[in-house]
């Protein structure tokens, strides 16, 4: 009796000592389960269980500059919870897996090796993020390294440690669930639109042009570049449009966290009104195109036009310039000159 008691202790032991060795590489066989990949532009969470000695091979759809880190929570069964201390969570980083699904094979990098508390559930935490902000507690294990994106796919496993145990508990099944824990920041981009609803940034020259009579800012913050993503906190922002030449824009937007958002801005530019007062059977041409009423108010943009009137034979052009929100009024008046001898 005391041998066996004695050999549990150094079983104990050696298993304490290998916990220690976050570096060491370690080989598990069982059979291997693959959940879902953990969406990252959502927190949507993704579940699923394990069995006693299995294997989940843990990834993510794609790597997100805002995902702090990957949690997993773990329900432990009542009728585990008695025997807690003779269970160990095993995660291995980097995890090569062999194609046998019911005998597989996973070797990698040892990041965590936990006993189960006793508790109901309990909480692992997987740091991606160079600044993460996750820290253990009483209730949440963290891996002894921070995970990036090439140690991905992690294995997870919850095996005995102990032998002895009764046969109902050796075939317990834990579910788990897996879900993102986002950094409380997101990014946001502006896209130019033209009255007529179509993107402008399809003409990169145009856009360039633009940009530099405008002054766009989201908060206190000036985007040099259409292209560019500010990196927000998550909440509301304010984005905002400004230029001598173009309608002041403004837009109020939410941003979640994790998430990117593209913001629409329409792109107008201030116009003058012209008001026309010539003779009927007068021809007007602006810019060498006809004016067809000469009845009706003009909508023109600031810039420098040509004015021609034509009168059969007759033609007179000036040249006119025009600023943003001014009212012009073009009249052409015929006289009649008697010349007497």
């Amino acid at each position: 009796m005391r041998r066996s008691v004695l050999q549990t202790l150094l079983l104990l032991v050696t298993l304490g000592a290998c916990a220690s060795l976050a570096s060491a590489h370690e080989t598990l066989r069982g059979p291997w389960v693959e959940p879902a990949a953990l969406p990252t532009d959502s927190e949507q969470t993704v579940e699923f269980s394990l069995h006693t000695g299995e294997i989940g091979r843990l990834d993510v759809e794609r790597h997100s500059r805002f995902l702090d880190g990957i949690e997993l929570e773990i329900e432990i069964p009542e009728a585990v919870r008695p025997y807690a201390g003779s269970f160990a969570i095993y995660m291995i980083a980097a995890a090569e897996t062999t194609q046998d699904r019911e005998h597989a094979r996973v070797h990698g990098e040892r990041i965590l090796f936990e006993t189960l508390p006793r508790g109901r559930r309990v909480f692992v935490l997987l740091p991606m993020h160079p600044d993460h902000g996750m820290r253990a507690s009483a209730d949440s294990l963290k891996a002894g390294r921070r995970v990036t994106s090439d140690d991905l796919p992690v294995a997870l496993s919850i095996r005995p440690v102990m032998k002895g145990l009764p046969e109902g508990v050796r075939e317990t099944r834990f579910p788990v669930k897996l879900r993102a824990v986002f950094r409380e920041e997101g990014a946001a981009r502006v896209v130019l639109v033209g009255p007529d609803g179509e993107r402008l940034d399809q003409d990169e020259e145009h856009v360039d042009e633009i940009l530099d009579e405008i002054e766009l800012t989201i908060g206190d913050r000036r985007l040099s570049s259409l292209s560019e993503e500010l990196v927000l906190p998550a909440g509301l922002h304010r984005v905002q449009l400004t230029g001598e030449r173009y309608v002041d824009r403004s837009e109020t937007f939410g941003l979640e966290r994790g998430s990117v958002r593209t913001v629409h801005l329409t792109l107008e530019e201030e116009t003058a009104t012209v008001v026309i007062d010539a003779p009927i059977g007068v021809e007007m041409f602006l810019n060498g195109e006809r004016v067809e009423r000469l009845d009706q108010e003009l909508t023109v943009t600031p810039g420098t036009y040509t004015v021609l009137f034509r009168f059969g034979e007759y033609t007179i052009s000036r040249s006119l310039t025009v600023e943003a929100q001014r009212d012009y009024k073009i009249s052409l008046s015929l006289d009649i000159l008697i010349d007497e001898d």
